[in-house]
């Protein structure tokens, strides 16, 4: 058999349309059906039955996963007999290796006619994957399942050989291999729950970073796995600290006026007056703001204003004595600002007041 050749012999239907008037030599409608599956490649070939030389060329599949069809027109060259032999290989993807379906027909090509042929291609594809059931020349192993297929980008730890390279879970990924989980800890590489490889390390004991020791692991850091017990500042509790540096803060602790989210619940200074809002000092009656007293962690009035000295003038002349009270508004009657009276009973008796002679 002579070598095949690829030339412009090969048209779409409408080129071979347009040309009809022109091909003296005759040409062949080669209407090319597929049913149960669809091809991504084509390969048509025609030869001459009476000198064995071919040509052929590449064809893109057309038409939905179930099935299609597509026409070509068949120019036969100067040379050739009136008997030419058409094949339609179909492949999976590429026109390489083996085709899944070949159809041929051998047709008496009239001179200046265009002579209808159709090659009617039979495979199953069940699951449309676009891979055919591999006991009916395709490559699928599981043709009832979409997600089994060859070109599959990751083979899955299920005991299913989903890339269909014939290989088990066993030896593709090594499973039942030694394994180190930590630098304390070795195992086997088995399947996991999500289909994973996993090292399987029965004693191994999950732990987190706990560096303030409050019982509560770090939520941001990454588990380590111990075989022989949990070192100190690891925990196997709860990886919910929000803040592993300070050991008063951990869910369930009580929280706080410190701007920190002692609770790990998302929110700070729950059950205390907003810092910055207004308030009123209850011994000096002075307007202030809220904040927080970060040493016992409760909320105070910081006042914004000054408090003035009050003293009581008990006899009425205007100066008071005794001990002063710090207020923003007076105490109540009989006091003022101005102290220093050395005889509150005695109202000619003040600072600056005229001198008598009354011994």
């Amino acid at each position: 058999m002579r070598p095949m050749r690829r030339v412009p012999w090969l048209l779409p239907l409408l080129a071979l349309v347009a040309c009809k008037d022109s091909t003296p030599r005759g040409a062949v409608k080669l209407t090319v059906t597929y049913e149960g599956f669809r091809p991504d490649c084509v390969l048509v070939v025609a030869r001459d039955t009476a000198s064995g030389q071919e040509l052929s060329q590449e064809v893109e599949g057309k038409g939905e996963r179930t099935g299609g069809s597509l026409v070509v027109g068949v120019l036969p060259p100067e040379g050739w007999g009136d008997s030419v032999e058409v094949v339609a290989h179909a492949y999976e993807r590429v026109c390489a290796g083996e085709p899944v379906v070949t159809g041929s027909e051998r047709v008496t090509v009239t001179r200046g006619q265009t002579t209808p042929a159709t090659l009617r291609l039979l495979a199953k594809d069940g699951d449309q994957d676009g891979y055919v059931d591999i006991l009916g020349g395709g490559t699928d192993c599981r043709d009832d399942v979409p997600t089994i297929h060859p070109g599959v980008t990751e083979e899955r730890c299920n005991d299913v050989d989903d890339n269909c390279n014939g290989q088990s879970d066993l030896t593709e990924l090594g499973l039942g291999q030694p394994c180190t989980e930590s630098p304390t800890c070795e195992g086997t590489r088995q399947c996991g729950a999500s289909g994973q490889v996993v090292c399987a390390v029965p004693s191994a004991v999950v732990a987190y970073p706990d560096v303030d020791s409050d019982g509560h692991g770090d939520r941001s850091a990454t588990p380590t796995s111990f075989c022989n017990g949990v070192p100190a500042g690891f925990t196997s509790n709860a990886a919910d600290d929000c803040d592993d540096t300070r050991a008063s803060v951990h869910p369930g602790a009580q929280e706080r006026c410190n701007d920190l989210d002692d609770n790990c619940d998302g929110n700070q200074n729950e059950g205390f007056p907003s810092p910055g809002s207004a308030c009123t000092d209850a011994v000096t009656q002075c307007g202030g703001q809220y904040a927080c007293d970060t040493v016992t962690g409760s909320a105070i009035c910081q006042l914004t204003q000054t408090p003035t000295s009050w003293v009581l003038d008990t006899d009425g002349d205007g100066y008071g004595g005794g001990a002063a009270v710090s207020s923003c508004t007076s105490p109540g009657a009989g006091y003022v600002t101005l102290g220093g009276d050395c005889d509150d009973g005695n109202p000619f008796t003040h600072p600056g007041a005229r001198e008598l002679c009354d011994q």
